[in-house]
């Protein structure tokens, strides 16, 4: 075998720019078959970038890749991906509203196997981790989130891969689970590049060390021959002062700023403790018996109905906007999806929580704001260009300083900060640790809950252990220790191990087929009502007229859904299909032949495909927003209807409206054909990988990226998927009007909305199902019946359906709105 067959990978020469930065410069990297290769380096040293090349997922200016001895021309996330390279992501790669199970089958797609459940059980089991294969990921807690990211790695078979911050939120446990997992693979030949910040964890996995500074390798070392200081000194290329600033005596304290006695929420129970202005205070103990839960509770992320103690005074906190009202700010573990506002400013994110006190006239004084945004800038030493750089930018150290101004610059009395230096390297978390201090020095109380117990130990001054929902031991001073904190967590029998998201009936109200449950009991019990009222309501004769009804919505509605779960619009779908019945009375005219018949199928199919694809290379492919895509295709459809049928004309032969309405007694067939392919469709969206896909792009773009899916060419199919189904329903339409108006079919573009959002589907994409949106537009076509049966004036079919919509969007967001596991 040849000699670099051994090497799972060789960098050479790397070089990458991006305007005004010069990313990486000349990187060399060697990492051998069966070997751990730690990476090290600060934030923006060019580790992401680094990994980004040789996954191919970014293009190098220069240089070459070699892995397992296959040397790759043109890298793409494709090629290394077949030559057995894998990542598992600092921020996890997984679509948040696709469950375990499902996020498992779209990151292997080769992987065929009967029982995808137990395959899945499987690879959990193997990384230790306890989500169940159903829970849906927005479900998990950060650490069952990095597990299952670390499951994914374990499906793929990997010949080389990448680690990259794998043990930011998990506990002890947890960590020696992963680590011996890694040591197997190592020992099988698998090449492991292993990136992290925290040196312990590195010296006692890895075999190598290669230090990144400033886009350039500063050197690699075997672990022995390096020791600690010497890394540190390497990573950041100046000595470093002490990690945690010393900490004070403990003075005589007076009323503490938050206290709270015999406290009790979902996940713990009976816990008292008090913070005083100065101090800091930990929360510790094995991931998931209840610091967390705990931390939710006094920020008011998590409903509580106990008072807390403020300064003396007892309040409610009710939710966040009571927290802060009372003075107390919650910095959360993710700072991606729940502390800041990535794609806005510095500026923007530090400021927009103080916008009221610099207002004057209902404007903010920008120059106050500038002022005091700078001065909190200077005073964290957040590295941007400028104040105005988009925050998604920075490294990850900065924008845990951004995260913490906005916090600070609010000025409140008590900080709650959940993992506050994840993803933080050594030299921004030395930082960000003054930084916590200075804040108690000036007066405030600060409560951490840390997976880290030598950041507790280095940082608190007392430190609280949670077992089983309580709090088991109380560590002051001295005893503040990596070991007694461990020990004190350890030592208590039976701790409760975290869990997934839930049980299933938790599952289940928070599903997407709940809503279809609701539907359905309120389109039976509002039946019963009408037909109680008037007895012709459930005659065979008004069953027909409302399913023939039903049929023509339920297709574009379906067609709707598929646009919507990829997170667009199609506001073109109404004018579409007036423009469709509009096109086919020129050819479906009395006397119809076989010939004009299948030339007007064919004609009007080229339009609705071809205004399926103009509106998904605009929205996809283009870049161009659905709304505006699609507002701009509704007037031109429209316009084209006028410009062909300027007045209604064109009457349909009655053979073909006939056969377009024909029914088996109670039933037409046009609808029995509806409910038939919705629910294979319904099976297409939970059983194959597209219809994983399709969910995985509207639930969130730059993760369906990174699972190898092409967000554009998915939203192209979506709307073209659209089209086909608005030609169908227009087919129905025209049977039932016979005659091309250029006004018919503009109201069922919200018609189609509307039964999306009632069957429960998110307008934000990734949620929803086909059977929801069928029952949704058969709620909407029984009000509008029932009002005549009831003699209500036509404004009522308006009202009832707004309020059912609103109504309905409120529960369901409400439902899924906060994690059942925190």
């Amino acid at each position: 075998m040849p000699a670099d067959i051994r090497r799972a990978l060789r960098v050479q020469e790397i070089h990458k720019s991006y305007p005004g930065v010069h990313a990486l410069r000349g990187v060399s990297l060697d990492v051998r078959a069966g070997e751990v290769h730690a990476v090290v380096g600060e934030n923006g040293a060019g580790k992401s970038t680094l990994m980004g090349v040789i996954s191919g997922s970014q293009a190098a200016d220069a240089g070459t890749i070699e892995i397992a001895g296959t040397s790759l021309d043109r890298p793409s996330p494709a090629a290394t991906r077949a030559l057995g390279l894998v990542i598992a992501h600092q921020w996890p790669a997984l679509a948040p509203d696709l469950t375990v199970v499902e996020n498992m089958t779209l990151a292997a797609p080769r992987a065929q196997v009967d029982d995808r459940v137990a395959w899945c059980r499987e690879a959990l089991a193997a990384v230790h981790a306890t989500a169940s294969p159903h829970d849906r990921v927005h479900d998990l807690s950060l650490a069952q989130r990095q597990l299952v990211e670390v499951a994914k790695a374990y499906v793929a078979s990997p010949r080389l891969l990448i680690l990259d911050e794998p043990t930011e939120p998990l506990s002890a446990t947890e960590i020696d689970n992963l680590f011996a997992w890694v040591e197997r693979l190592a020992a099988d030949g698998v090449g492991v590049i292993y990136i992290s910040h925290r040196i312990p964890e590195i010296r006692r996995i890895a075999d190598r060390v290669t230090v990144l500074r400033d886009g350039m390798v500063a050197g690699s070392w075997t672990l022995p021959e390096i020791s600690d200081d010497e890394i540190v000194h390497q990573v950041v290329g100046r000595p470093v002062e002490a990690a945690f600033a010393d900490k004070p005596k403990r003075a005589a304290r007076d009323t503490p700023i938050l206290a709270v006695d015999d406290f009790s929420c979902d996940g713990f129970a009976d816990v008292s403790l008090s913070v005083h202005a100065g101090e800091v205070v930990g929360l510790a103990g094995v991931e998931g018996n209840g610091q967390r839960e705990l931390l939710h509770a006094l920020a008011g992320v998590a409903p509580s109905r106990q008072a807390v103690v403020i300064d003396g005074v007892q309040r409610k906190i009710g939710d966040v906007r009571a927290a802060r009202r009372h003075g107390i700010v919650y910095l959360p573990a993710d700072r991606h999806d729940d502390g800041l506002f990535m794609r806005l400013s510095v500026r923007e994110n530090l400021a927009l929580s103080t916008l009221g006190e610099r207002r004057r006239g209902g404007f903010v004084r920008r120059g106050a704001e500038r002022e005091a945004v700078n001065r909190q800038i200077e005073r964290l030493d957040v590295r941007a260009a400028s104040s105005e750089t988009e925050v998604a930018t920075l490294s990850g150290g900065n924008q845990q300083k951004v995260l913490i101004g906005a916090a600070m610059m609010a000025g409140p009395r008590v900080f709650l900060l959940e993992d506050p230096t994840q993803g933080v390297d050594v030299g921004a978390r030395a930082e960000i640790y003054r930084s916590l201090r200075a804040l108690a020095a000036d007066g405030a109380a600060v409560l951490i809950v840390s997976s880290d117990p030598i950041e507790l130990e280095g940082l608190c001054d007392r430190v609280l252990v949670f077992a089983r929902g309580r709090v088991v031991a109380e560590l002051c001073d001295e005893q503040v220790t990596e070991h007694e904190i461990a020990q004190a967590a350890l030592m208590v029998a039976a701790a409760r191990e975290p869990g997934g998201s839930g049980s299933a009936k938790v599952r289940f109200l928070r599903g997407d087929y709940f809503p279809s449950l609701v539907l359905a009991g309120i389109i039976v019990a509002l039946g019963a009502f009408v037909a109680s009222r008037n007895g012709l309501y459930l005659s065979g004769q008004n069953v027909r007229t409302t399913l023939a009804l039903l049929a023509a919505l339920a297709f574009i509605a379906l067609g709707q859904l598929v646009v919507v779960q990829a997170g667009g619009f199609d506001l073109s779908v109404g004018p579409l299909s007036g423009l469709i019945v509009v096109v086919g009375s020129f050819y479906f005219a009395e006397p119809l032949g076989a010939g004009a018949l299948v030339l007007g199928l064919l004609i009007a199919a080229t339009v609705a495909f071809g205004a399926g694809l103009l509106n998904g290379v605009m929205a996809g492919p283009g870049g161009i927003s659905p709304i505006v895509t699609t507002l701009v295709t509704f007037i031109l459809f429209q316009g084209c209807s006028l410009l062909l049928r300027p007045t209604p004309g064109g009457t349909y032969d009655i053979r073909l409206s006939d056969a377009l309405t024909t029914a088996a007694g109670p039933l037409p067939v046009s609808f029995a054909v509806a409910v038939a392919i919705g629910i294979a469709l319904e099976w297409w969206l939970r059983r194959t990988r597209s219809g994983m896909a399709l969910r995985a792009v509207g639930s969130d773009d730059d993760v369906a990226r990174r699972l190898g899916l092409s967000p554009e060419r998915v939203r192209l199919y979506a709307y073209l998927g659209c089209a086909g189904l608005t030609f169908c329903g227009s087919l129905v339409l025209a049977g039932q009007v016979g005659i091309g108006d250029p006004n018919l079919g503009t109201e069922y573009t919200l018609m189609s909305i509307t039964a999306v959002v009632l069957g429960g589907a998110s307008i934000f994409g990734g949620r929803g199902s086909f059977v929801g949106a069928m029952l949704g537009a058969l709620l909407i076509v029984q009000v509008m019946n029932a009002t005549t049966f009831l003699g209500l004036d036509d404004a009522w079919q308006r009202w009832l359906v707004g309020l059912m919509t609103l109504s309905g969007a409120g529960v369901y967001s409400r439902l899924r709105a906060t994690r059942t596991s925190p």
